[in-house]
């Protein structure tokens, strides 16, 4: 092979394997709120400020000072179960 033909070649793309299920830990960064609820940083802040989430439940700081939310708390949350 030329180099030329080296420089031409693109690499492969990365593939996902269907029927590998792929869960989320149990506190998410907020980037994943949207994939896993369609809600944006800003909403989730809101729900934190607001007291709709309770700290230690559906968020905390973690060791670094960042956000982190429980995606399973929110999820019962979004659901109706204030009381989850």
């Amino acid at each position: 092979m030329s180099a030329a033909e080296k420089k031409e070649r693109k690499p492969a793309e990365p593939t996902i394997q269907p029927g590998i299920p792929v869960h989320p830990a149990k506190w998410v960064y907020p980037n994943l709120l949207m994939p896993l609820f369609g809600m944006t940083k800003a909403s989730a802040d809101w729900y934190r400020k607001n007291g709709d989430w309770l700290e230690g439940k559906h968020c905390k700081m973690n060791p670094k000072g960042l956000w982190v939310y429980n995606w399973q708390e929110i999820e019962q949350w979004m659901q109706g179960d204030v009381a989850a």
